[in-house]
């Protein structure tokens, strides 16, 4: 292994561990649960996006900023680092919670054909996460795993490149019985306050 890709995994490994004291997990993994399949249709998937990179401002007390940006998700205020995170329901885990051998998830869309599979602006890291599991990789460790799918870019990642801040290898959550909470009619009557508000 040469000395620059040591440098990188060692700089993901720190970082890994930095993220992993500085997010309350164990809120947002609850907030998953809570959440559980709502907002899955293809029309609100956006919002759970949104719900999702949200929390991680909120639970990390605001130090990782959330700026919804093209290809940065959040800024990290302390440490000046840039990271895309991505959510997809066992992306990560295997039933038996071990790696999966490859990873596939699209980390970026485009409006027509994809030409390259490199990002021209990309953020230093990339957080995965599923219902029980959050993972890094830095963007130099990823590249080589990119691959041009029509409209975007996907990964085809090795389980094994990733750097684990929270793995739970069992199915079972360790999350608190769910508080009802159902997200869409909530936004249905929010909507219908708005309309009904006009004169």
């Amino acid at each position: 292994m040469n000395s620059s890709v040591k440098n990188t995994l060692t700089c993901t490994y720190i970082y890994a561990n930095i993220l992993k004291k500085t997010v309350n997990w164990s809120r947002f993994f609850q907030l998953v649960k809570t959440l559980g399949s709502e907002c899955n249709s293809r029309k609100d998937r956006f919002d759970k996006a949104d719900i999702f990179e949200q929390s991680i401002e909120v639970y990390s007390n605001n130090k990782l900023k959330w700026v919804d940006g093209i290809g940065v998700d959040h800024i990290d205020v302390a440490n000046h680092h840039t990271i895309e995170f991505k959510y997809q329901t066992n992306g990560l885990l295997t039933n038996k919670g071990m790696p999966k051998k490859k990873i596939v998830i699209k980390i970026k869309n485009s409006l027509g054909t994809t030409e390259t599979s490199s990002i021209r602006e990309p953020s230093e890291f990339y957080m995965f996460a599923q219902q029980n599991a959050v993972a890094l990789i830095s963007y130099r460790e990823l590249e080589p795993y990119l691959n041009v799918v029509g409209d975007g870019i996907s990964t085809n990642l090795p389980g094994d490149k990733l750097t684990w801040i929270y793995r739970n290898n069992s199915n079972n959550s360790n999350t608190q019985p769910c508080i009802a909470f159902n997200y869409m009619q909530k936004k249905r009557d929010l909507q219908r306050a708005l309309i009904e508000s006009i004169e």
